[in-house]
């Protein structure tokens, strides 16, 4: 129902089967490619953020994270960065164009939920203050 001046905050369920979708197929595609990790982002369901918004607007839409920015990483690093970035993103278009993704079940959710951030497995000694905000 939309709100009086505005668009409805509730995402169509098309939309978020389509969005549950492309997360599966995306995941079942490239989860056993090396230098990745796979988890649910606990995401609220409001319309401020552009992930929710599209969805709003009745379309599927996913937020991928990927670690590291460019200019953080070495040549190694950021050749493997681009490669994952490049595999994730063809296979969802393969599956889009040869219909495949549009069969897979939306309820089939695979994906663990959030774990441990990977830099609690760093020594101490290398944690940032942007890690020790997020310390248990």
């Amino acid at each position: 129902m939309p709100r009086p001046g505005g668009r409805s905050t509730r995402q169509p369920d098309e939309a978020v089967a389509l969005s549950r979708r492309i997360s599966a197929y995306a995941y079942q595609e490239t989860a056993d490619l090396g230098h990745t990790t796979w988890d649910t982002y606990p995401g609220g369901t409001t319309a401020n953020i552009a992930r929710n918004a599209h969805g709003v607007l009745g379309r599927g839409s996913v937020l991928f994270e990927f670690r590291g920015q460019a200019s953080d990483l070495g040549n190694a690093a950021n050749g493997r960065l681009v490669t994952v970035i490049n595999t994730v993103m063809t296979d969802i278009l393969t599956g889009i164009a040869s219909g495949e993704l549009y069969a897979v079940d939306p309820a089939a959710d695979e994906i663990p939920p959030r774990g441990d951030y990977f830099w609690k497995e760093l020594p101490r000694s290398e944690w940032t203050p942007e890690h020790e905000a997020y310390a248990e």
